[in-house]
């Protein structure tokens, strides 16, 4: 029987690999590519994730399927709140938004879960495809509605995002839609079960005003603020805090108007986000308003067609497009000729026949 200890199995074997030849640390296992797992069903393509804090996440293959396997300590490491929230997500068909679950299991104090790997960049790799450095109001509009859906959603179902920024999200290559990709923030919101409100994790930049309030948790309505400021950071290329010393923060955002010299639909932006502050449990329909507020500076920012290019896109030129050569051979007979060839031969070689 395998003996377990803080760091992993001290003797026997383990996924069939001799634990001489696994290295674990900090209690998680360094597979090398080519590794198999749940036997041989699974196999190691390369690590991608390197923050032993939220689990080890690996690129990992499963016959044709590629997918993302992350792997945590116990029971209670983040991998296992991640996984219920994607059953959750499952099981109201939410997946579009988040990620995939392929598969899950436990073993040896391990809990391991898969996802079906999407191709796509981040919204920071998006932003960074554009020399500006900024999104158009018909960009941002589109892509600033998939980030409230995905808030709406994880509020939806109980749980407080913690943490917004660029690297959480990555476009579909397929659907055209950000989905959210990385949730090792989420937690179930514990003010639902009677105790305080969960810190913010995300950093100054973003965080809302309750953040820099000692002893003071976040609740759902201040994540929409957040995605504002998240909002304004992708129009414009910065915010009045960007450069101010830490202590210096919270002042700044209480005395400036994030939003000033931007547009009067701004202003209204503004308006419906800062109303949900420190709301606990925002309405549905202050969703749909926000919502609704954006399809409206989308058009205005000239889109008509949800399909339309993003900044980042463009259309093929001719030099682009694959050529093809067509190669010139001699037309093959057709059965009808074949025929009529064959019965004149016929005729030929029976009258042949006669005038001998």
């Amino acid at each position: 029987e395998t003996e377990i200890s803080p760091i992993g199995p001290v003797n026997g074997e383990f996924d069939g690999v001799p634990e001489d030849d696994l290295v674990f640390i900090n209690g998680l296992p360094c597979y090398t590519d080519k590794h198999k797992l749940r036997d041989g069903e699974i196999e190691v393509f390369e690590r991608i994730g390197y923050d032993d804090r939220v689990g080890a996440t690996y690129l990992v293959l499963a016959g044709d399927k590629e997918l993302v396997l992350r792997v945590g300590t116990d029971k209670s490491s983040i991998v296992a709140l991640e996984k219920v929230f994607l059953h959750k997500v499952e099981s109201r068909g939410l997946w579009p938004h988040f990620s995939q679950l392929h598969s899950s299991w436990q073993m040896d104090r391990l809990d391991f879960m898969s996802v079906y790997f999407r191709q796509g960049p981040s919204l920071r790799e998006c932003l960074e495809f554009i020399p500006s450095r900024v999104f158009s109001i018909g960009t941002l509009a589109r892509l600033g509605k998939d980030v409230l859906t995905c808030l709406r959603h994880i509020h939806g179902l109980g749980y407080v995002a913690r943490c917004v920024n660029m690297e959480l999200f990555h476009l579909c290559a397929a659907s055209r839609h950000l989905f959210m990709s990385d949730i090792s923030n989420l937690r179930l919101d514990p003010t639902s079960l009677g105790h305080p409100a969960a810190p913010w994790t995300g950093g100054s930049l973003f965080g809302p005003l309750s953040f820099h309030q000692e002893g003071y948790g976040i609740a759902k309505g201040d994540e929409l603020e957040s995605w504002l400021y998240l909002m304004v950071r992708l129009f414009t290329g910065g915010l009045p805090w960007d450069s101010v010393y830490h202590d210096q923060i919270e002042e700044v955002k209480r005395n400036t108007n994030v939003v000033e010299g931007l547009g009067e639909k701004w202003g209204e932006l503004k308006n419906l986000v800062i109303a949900q502050s420190g709301v606990q449990n925002v309405p549905d329909d202050k969703y749909e308003e926000i919502a609704t507020l954006l399809n409206t500076m989308a058009e205005e920012g000239g889109i008509t067609d949800a399909d339309q290019n993003y900044d980042f896109e463009c259309e093929p030129n001719e030099a682009d497009l694959p050529k093809f050569i067509l190669e010139k051979r001699p037309v093959e007979a057709s059965i009808k000729e074949e025929d009529e060839e064959e019965k004149e031969n016929e005729i030929k070689e029976g009258n042949e026949e006669i005038e001998t």
